[in-house]
């Protein structure tokens, strides 16, 4: 983990920097320019903008702004980090990020999405795993917590897959775009927890 100490207005403050991640087949480093046009094209699907709170209509301009302005932000001021998820062609697939549930807060909530053409080759759960391997493993956190729209049935197999815990279906932790909460499945994983443990948790989840 790379953190560096600035002076800001007399006091000291932490600015995370970026960090390159890999796996079997994908990189996970931050988007830039040149993934505008890409991102731009996934995010006017709607199988994707009705589980993701992305603007909508979606835009070039939109794209610019996360890439350029939010994202470096986020990292900046420790409380927010966003990969591009890249094919090893270095294709970019899609976005994966973890949001400190609240400024300053210990825990953070863990979302991703991919592409159309990127989606049923596992690439989700393999760049979620590195990803939160690196959180506990580097004690950036010791809680992850994780939140899908009902019925968003490809992200909470991903959370499954990762070994977190059900804890029920309420409204969402954050606003959507229309500023509304809409129920959600939810979930958490603890640094301590035994990844099988958590299998049974799941039954309790109620059908779309």
């Amino acid at each position: 983990m790379t953190r560096s100490i600035s002076v800001r207005a007399g006091a000291w403050c932490v600015v995370m920097q970026p960090v390159l991640l890999t796996t079997t087949r994908l990189s996970l480093s931050v988007p830039t320019a040149a993934d505008v046009e890409a991102m731009t094209g996934y995010c006017q699907d709607p199988d994707l903008t009705r589980y993701v709170p992305v603007p909508v209509p979606y835009t070039e301009d939109s794209a610019r702004f996360f890439i350029e302005k939010l994202i470096p932000a986020g990292w900046a001021s420790d409380n927010e980090y966003n990969w591009a998820i890249r094919a090893q062609n270095g294709e970019f697939a899609g976005m994966l990020g973890a949001r400190r549930t609240a400024p300053d807060a210990a825990s953070f909530d863990l979302g991703l999405w991919l592409g159309a053409p990127h989606r049923g080759r596992g690439y989700a759960t393999e760049a979620a795993l590195v990803v939160v391997a690196w959180l506990f493993d580097e004690n950036v956190t010791s809680r992850l917590t994780w939140e899908a729209i009902v019925g968003n049935g490809a992200s909470i197999q991903v959370a499954r897959k990762l070994g977190f815990r059900f804890t029920g279906t309420r409204a969402s932790a954050g606003e959507f775009r229309d500023g509304s909460h809409p129920p959600c499945w939810h979930a958490e994983l603890d640094a301590a927890d035994e990844r099988g443990a958590n299998a049974d948790s799941w039954q309790a989840l109620e059908p779309a």
